[in-house]
């Protein structure tokens, strides 16, 4: 398991360019959790609690992203994003690309050119 802290005032807010209203100076983690069969979810937890999570799976050279889930608190909030952008990082760190089935992770990548080189193409 991997963690990554991450602040909602302040590394989001900058990294991602959130608006003084929505920031939070609550500090949250973000973790892969993987089951044995390639399967697991990058989740943002407060203490031990899931605050959001995307869920994946590997398959040799490539990371399938299939849901999204905010709870409602930090919605709009860039935790979606925070969580692609992480999946994102360990694709490339991996060498791997990504097939993006979740329709979050689709619109945001789909056409923004900072994602082509991590697609898969279909």
């Amino acid at each position: 398991m991997r963690n990554a802290l991450l602040s909602f005032g302040k590394i989001l807010n900058k990294k991602w360019n959130l608006s003084p209203t929505k920031m939070s100076s609550e500090t949250h983690q973000i973790t892969e959790h993987l089951t044995e069969d390639n399967r697991g979810e990058y989740q943002i937890l407060s203490g031990n609690d899931v605050q959001a999570y995307m869920k994946f799976s590997r398959l040799e050279k490539i990371i399938i992203l299939h849901h999204t889930e905010v709870k409602p608190f930090l919605r709009g909030k860039g935790a979606g994003k925070a969580l692609l952008n992480y999946a994102v990082k360990d694709a490339r760190t991996r060498n791997l690309k990504i097939v993006p089935l979740c329709p979050y992770s689709r619109k945001t990548m789909e056409g923004d050119p900072k994602y082509a080189d991590i697609l898969q193409d279909a």
